[in-house]
Formats: C-alpha cells, structure tokens, sequence
C-alpha cells in the first residue's frame, strides 16, 4: 500500500529554548523529542486491514516528493541531518481496528548539494513481513521487580519541571540517611490508550543532581497537550 501526504511548514516561536533564538518551524500535530527539541517529528496513524495486523512486521520506506531549503539560522542547529530518512513503523489494535503508527524526522541532507532540506510531500511505501517467531517480552512479577526490595515512597508529580526534595524532607518520611535514596518512574506521560504500544515495564531509574542536601530531578507531567494551528488551542491527549 502507498500513502502520500504533504506538510504544510509554518514558523512558531512556542519551542525556542531562549527569547532570542530564531522562529522553529511547525505543523499541525507536530511531535517533539528531546534529541530536536526544537525540531518537530512527522507521525500518523494509519489505518490497515485485521489481515495485515496478525503475526505482521511493517516495512515502511519513504520517496520524497518536493522539498526546500530551510533558513540559514535554523539550519545551524540540523548539522547532524542525515542524508537517509528512517521511518519508524508499529502496529497496534485499538477499539478492534488495526493500525500503523509512522514516524520520522522530517528534515535530511540533499546528497548531491549537501544542504539540509524540509519535506515538503512525500510517498510511504508500506509492506508487511510475516514474523516468523513472535517476539518475547519480558515479564516482570512482583519478585524480580525493582520495588520487591527497599523502602519506597510516592511523588506525585502534576507539572513537568525541576522539583527539589530536601535532605531534612526525607528524614522525615523516615530515610535515616537520605544521601542513599534512588529516584524512580515512568517519565512518558499518561499511559497508552492501547495495551499493544511499549512502555517500560519496570520502574526506570531517574537521574538525579545532589547540592546543598537536596535533590533536584526532572519530573514529567503525565498530562500532554498540544497545540492545534487550525483552532489556536491547544488540546489534551
């Protein structure tokens, strides 16, 4: 099956990292990640057939259409741009339809000019590969889970952002020696609609910075919202 789509590329200022910095570039729906930050990933849903889902593997390749040079300011910051776009592919099942989640950075280096370039329209060529053997997961019972062991208390965390815990604060729910505690969570955000998408199955392990007896960490809403250009609201998913 071939799907093509255009992108249609507007400036915004929502993710500059400092006031100064040059307009980014956006589109509807967009995707951020903290590798480009201030750089949007394309991804779509696509629907597919109950027949392609079972026992598949999606291959997704992408033939570029048009493309355009980008502004000098906002191509010093794309420099790692790779000649070739991966597209990342999965499946997934939700209210008893099949899906196929792409994903991919839109920008790339032309190959014969060396200039980093946008997509502007493109064709995603997809086929699916039978598996051979299904893929093993791993399972985490509650006795080789990172909390079987320990002693362990809860941070609700509402906002994205720095937190800070004292050492005084820890000694009081009970940490004799509060330079030993360990920071864990699931800094995704809400948890999928689906159970069929990955998400860790364990606690991860967050890093942490130790000054002046307190902890600072960075801790993630599970709230995520997004701007939608079309209405100039932005909308929670």
């Amino acid at each position: 099956m071939t799907v093509e789509r255009r992108i249609n590329w507007q400036e915004s200022t929502q993710n500059r990292i400092r006031l100064n910095d040059p307009p980014g570039l956006f589109f509807n729906n967009a995707n951020y990640k903290t590798e480009h930050f201030s750089f949007p990933y394309y991804s779509e849903n696509i629907k597919i057939s109950d027949i392609l889902f079972e026992n598949s593997r999606p291959l997704v390749h992408i033939r570029v259409i048009e493309s355009s040079e980008i502004k000098k300011e906002i191509k010093l910051e794309l420099e790692s741009a790779k000649e070739n776009i991966v597209v990342d592919a999965k499946l997934y099942m939700a209210r008893q339809q099949g899906y196929i989640c792409v994903e991919f950075f839109p920008f790339f280096r032309n190959q014969n000019s060396g200039v980093v370039e946008k997509v502007d329209s493109f064709i995603l060529d997809i086929s699916f590969e039978k598996n051979v053997r299904k893929a093993e997961k791993k399972i985490v019972s509650g006795s080789n889970s990172v909390l079987a062991s320990g002693k362990w208390y809860k941070i609700a965390v509402e906002k994205s952002g720095i937190y800070k815990i004292d050492f005084e604060d820890l000694i009081e729910i009970g940490f004799s020696n509060p330079a030993d505690c360990r920071f864990f969570g699931n800094g995704f955000g809400q948890l999928p609609y689906t159970n069929v998408q990955q998400t860790p199955v364990d606690l991860q392990e967050i890093a942490v910075w130790i000054w002046n007896n307190a902890f600072y960490f960075y801790g993630k809403s599970p709230h995520i919202w997004k701007y939608n250009i079309d209405n100039k609201q932005f909308e929670h998913h």
